[in-house]
């Protein structure tokens, strides 16, 4: 498999159908080259019914579940070792991707091999609904990366993808933090002399609300 997306839910059913078929539209998933990993955090909502009734109609889809909540990079971790890509990306619930955009981020991989993170760009939407968002993008916009910027703010933003046999060298997310545990990540990467790269032709989109890590 080339690229596992993992999907952290909890209590998200109102964004997870979405969200799964979003990835599934994703011209690498439709050249079977993309598997998708639910981490069902020990949610209260119906998001197992819903990955069973997309499981039934499509394949590379994995589904997992703790009996109690985990914290995001948690449940990323179990996604992690449950994968089979050679290429890692998170797909936020509340997040959607242009139909390409996962292949030009593992397409961008493919062709510098001493590059090991790479994101795209990304707007905040009001809606995830078409009739709705296409007035109201706000652009949120990437840069070249440089190391230094990691000490000012984030430059990757919510749908960076890396390699997976990285992990094997820096470890995995630190499940203690419950928010900027990617940025620590990140912090580590840079550390240990690992490079990243900006991708300005992959382009996704995340719901901006308050309810949102």
């Amino acid at each position: 498999m080339k690229v596992s997306a993992l999907v952290s839910t909890y209590n998200s059913s109102a964004y997870l159908a979405g969200c799964l078929e979003d990835l599934i539209r994703q011209t690498l998933y439709q050249k079977g080259l993309l598997e998708i990993i639910v981490i069902d955090s020990g949610s209260k909502e119906n998001e197992g019914e819903m990955v069973r009734l997309f499981q039934k109609k499509y394949i590379n889809i994995k589904y997992l579940r703790t009996e109690n909540r985990e914290s995001l990079y948690a449940a990323w971790n179990l996604g992690i070792q449950a994968a089979d890509g050679s290429y890692l990306c998170n797909a936020n619930t509340d997040d959607r991707h242009e139909e390409d955009c996962l292949e030009k981020l593992s397409d961008a991989l493919d062709k510098d091999e001493k590059i090991s993170l790479v994101y795209g760009n990304i707007k905040k939407v009001s809606s995830l609904k078409p009739s709705e968002k296409s007035e109201k993008k706000t652009a949120c916009p990437s840069q070249d990366f440089f190391p230094a910027s990691l000490f000012f703010h984030y430059p990757y933003g919510p749908q960076p993808m890396w390699r997976a046999e990285i992990h094997s060298k820096v470890g995995y997310f630190d499940s203690k933090y419950e928010v900027l545990g990617d940025h620590e990540f990140a912090l580590r990467l840079v550390k240990n002399g690992f490079s990243s790269a900006y991708v300005p032709e992959a382009n996704g989109e995340m719901l901006w609300h308050s309810g949102a890590l």
